[in-house]
């Protein structure tokens, strides 16, 4: 049982890994058998995706049906029976998807102002917010999150004249979900969005009407193309702090929401005096009509290929080409976008890694090879990953809490005068390096997952290494600052971990179990 399983990650800024032990066959877990010439066929229980989930409680992000905490993985007993294929965490709100293609969400009410100050109060009052909290009497008590895990039951499609029509959740097979800040989306098998929560900001992209901007029910959103009558497919959605990316079937980028930092790349908007955006338009078209305006005509501009991936931050958004090249826009205060002279950027630029990556290597270990290239990015909180082809990883941005996992002595210091000078010597600001692992086999390496103040790596067997932060023990809440990184193993018996979501102090994680 993964209650066994430690992810002390315990030391801010070091390292954790999980490693799964060999599987016993044994006869208890075995159905029954039955006998044919001599041979004796065993009928073995079916394989399961369970989900497990520990960090603090407070926020009812746990999915155990109370506000406490666990700092051991824990099964969400609620959803035992079921599945799961896909998880999302957004900073409090959950999201798990079955194979039977129904969502089921939990977590704190879809309002950030509520949230942060819940968050402000518990960390200067711990014992008297864990205790009220007991209480259950709503807001009074901070009692403001779905702690159990509920199915989504409804959906609203859009009609060919404007219209919506409300319709059962299971005549709408759902194959990917991602989590912002205030709200969530998803994505159909016949690649249609639909968005629900608080859109204050453009996020859900249904407009400005108000009434619109706060939906309880996901509700279908149109990619209108060049030609009106078409709408585009999506199969891919990534959900920013308050804003929205969709990528469509030909590789193009769709934007809506809070768009002040650029994390939306469209370049108008840097001019422009409301930087929201309120329904989800093709930043190539945006840009292209930009640059045609009288004063961009001659400027430099180099438009991005067809996108493969992408992955939004808190303000921050990074794209991988199908050609594997690396692309990002928005902010970048702590380099989160790679580039290492803090400039924040409103078009998706082009990021020459390898040149980078070796500038800043030590050694010729610490270098990218002529050979490798990234095939899969991760924006975190204001921290980005990838993973080369070779399995090695790079991370970059804020390394305050370790979730870079390289030593400070690499960090550039952002002098630039909006900054208060404080703020940026601790964030330890790194650019894009090879991640130094000692005991973890590069070559095993499947999947990386850049959080808001960790990093995890997932191996090929199920095996995990975070790097951050984490939890040292229930008093380290308010804990920001970071060590020099190191291995610490743990074995979890007989588990194999195959997906992870990180929210904001707590964990979701798929397990593959028979």
């Amino acid at each position: 049982m993964l209650s066994s399983l430690r992810l002390l990650g315990h030391r801010r800024g070091t390292f954790v890994r999980v490693m799964n032990a060999r599987v016993e066959c044994a006869a208890s877990r075995i159905g029954h058998c039955r006998k044919g010439r001599g041979v004796r066929f065993l009928h073995a229980q079916p394989i399961t995706h369970s989900l497990y989930s520990w960090g603090y409680g407070v926020f009812g992000g746990l999915g155990h049906g109370s506000y406490e905490h666990s700092h051991l993985p824990k099964r969400v007993d609620a959803l035992e029976s079921h599945s799961i294929e896909k998880i999302a965490c957004g900073w409090t709100t959950n999201l798990a998807l079955t194979d039977s293609g129904s969502i089921y969400e939990w977590g704190w009410e879809k309002n950030i102002v509520s949230l942060v100050a819940t968050g402000k109060r518990f960390a200067q009052m711990r014992n008297f917010v864990e205790r009220v909290q007991k209480m259950n009497l709503g807001w009074m008590t901070y009692n403001c999150g779905q702690a159990t895990p509920l199915k989504i039951e409804k959906f609203r499609q859009l009609n060919r004249d404007g219209t919506y029509d409300e319709v059962e959740a299971d005549k709408v097979r759902i194959v990917h979900i991602d989590v912002g800040a205030e709200f969530c989306a998803a994505i159909s098998q016949d690649g249609r969005v639909f968005t629900w929560g608080s859109g204050i900001r453009g996020q859900l992209g249904h407009g400005p009407d108000i009434i619109k901007s706060n939906l309880a029910v996901p509700t279908e959103v149109t990619l209108k193309g060049r030609k009106r009558r078409h709408k585009k497919k999506a199969k891919g959605v990534a959900c920013g702090f308050q804003y929205l990316m969709i990528l469509d079937e030909d590789g193009d980028i769709w934007a809506c929401g809070k768009g002040s930092t650029g994390c939306l790349g469209m370049g108008f908007l840097q001019t422009a005096s409301d930087r929201r955006h309120f329904y989800p338009a093709n930043i190539r078209d945006s840009n292209v009509a930009h640059m045609m305006s009288s004063t961009l005509k001659d400027s430099p501009f180099e438009f991005m290929p067809a996108v493969a991936q992408v992955s939004a931050g808190m303000n921050h958004t990074l794209f991988l080409a199908e050609d594997f090249s690396l692309w990002a826009c928005g902010r970048n205060n702590n380099l989160e976008l790679g580039l290492p002279d803090f400039k924040d950027r409103w078009v998706p630029s082009r990021i020459d890694i390898r040149t980078i990556v070796n500038k800043f290597a030590k050694n010729d270990n610490q270098k990218m090879k002529e050979d490798e290239h990234i095939v899969s990015i991760s924006a975190g909180n204001v921290h980005s990953a990838a993973l080369l082809n070779t399995g090695r990883v790079l991370t970059w941005g804020m390394n305050r809490h370790g979730q870079c996992g390289v030593g400070h002595e690499k960090a550039i210091l952002n002098r630039s005068s909006h900054l208060y000078e404080n703020l940026a010597k601790t964030a330890f600001a790194t650019p894009p390096s090879i991640l130094p692992l000692e005991n973890w086999p590069a070559s095993e390496t499947s999947k990386i997952v850049a959080g808001f103040y960790d990093t995890f790596l997932i191996s090929k067997e199920g095996d995990v290494l975070r790097v951050g932060m984490g939890m040292r023990n229930p008093q380290d809440y308010n804990q920001f600052t970071n060590s020099n990184p190191e291995n610490i193993d743990q074995e979890a018996s007989g588990h194999k971990i195959e997906q992870v979501s990180i929210g904001w102090k707590h964990v979701l994680a798929v397990v593959k179990e028979q």
